[in-house]
């Protein structure tokens, strides 16, 4: 079992952590993603908040989704320090180190070929609770998606084509269009940078999330 999925399982009530927690500057700042487009205003207004769409709840697991896709792409954080998850010839590198110091000089190498085959599982296992959680509200996350990326200057990105295709097809077009650490790399920011501008779009949502660990933190603090 490599580090990432030791990590997960290990991982500590992350879902009330403090909101601060595992902000990096590696992506933009976030966008509301409502202030610009009228059809993306009244999706936003359609999710937020709302019970089995974007509530409380929901906001803790898009939360928690895109922290450990943080530190799956760029690795573990502690002290101050971070170290990649994957093994690969005696050292430990994250996806983007693989994306950007090591698959060029191995091309074709069974191991970083098995390594890639790994990593595309555990991106899966990882949003998979969000996925999830997201299919009764495909089509209006769909809308956000194209103006998350499109307001960050990512027309081609892989995400768009995996977002806007059926539930069915996802996981095919996931592991045909992603076909190196680059790729894997790319699609995992912008997914990142999609859920970072989701919570700051979902004020109401965020404002659940609040009380719901404010009242975790209380009940923690009383046992």
């Amino acid at each position: 079992m490599n580090r990432f999925k030791i990590g997960l399982l290990l991982s500590l009530p992350l879902f009330y952590a403090p909101l601060e927690a595992n902000k990096e500057v590696h992506h933009a700042k976030h966008i509301n993603l409502g202030d610009h487009n009228e059809a993306v205003k009244k999706a936003i207004v359609f999710l937020d908040g709302q019970v089995g769409r974007i509530d409380g709840n929901t906001f803790g697991t898009i939360f928690l989704v895109r922290n450990k896709l943080n530190a799956f792409r760029l690795g573990t954080k502690k002290d101050g320090h971070r170290t990649g998850n994957y093994l690969f010839k005696s050292n430990h590198y994250s996806i983007e180190d693989l994306a950007e110091k090591i698959e060029a000089h191995y091309v074709g190498d069974a191991e970083l070929n098995a390594l890639l085959a790994g990593a595309k599982r555990d991106f899966e296992d990882l949003v998979g609770q969000f996925i999830n959680q997201a299919k009764g509200t495909k089509t209006f996350l769909v809308t956000l998606i194209e103006e998350s990326c499109y307001r960050r200057n990512r027309k081609n990105s892989i995400l768009l084509t995996w977002a806007s295709s059926t539930e069915e097809h996802e996981t095919i077009i996931f592991h045909t269009e992603v076909q190196s650490f680059r790729g894997l790399a790319d699609f995992c920011q912008d997914l990142e940078n999609f859920l970072e501008d989701l919570m700051y779009s979902c004020p109401k949502a965020m404002d659940q999330f609040k009380k719901k660990r404010e009242q975790y933190t209380h009940e923690q603090q009383s046992n």
